[in-house]
């Protein structure tokens, strides 16, 4: 099972080092890493879109 922590320029190598022992201690856990992110991913993005700033929004567009 592949998984890509960052592409080279973009992220230093300390950095990926880190990203990567976090990885392994997630799999220690019996986590999987990518669900892990992408959950953590969806929490964020409803944390940001549930704000009622975002719902007033919505509802005077509609």
């Amino acid at each position: 099972m592949a998984y890509s922590l960052c592409t080279y320029p973009d992220v230093s190598l300390k950095e990926a080092r880190r990203r990567r022992g976090a990885a392994l201690a997630l799999v220690a856990n019996n986590i999987d890493p990518r669900s892990h992110r992408r959950a953590e991913r969806q929490k964020a993005s409803h944390a940001v879109n549930n704000t009622f700033k975002a719902v007033s929004h919505r509802w005077h567009e509609f």
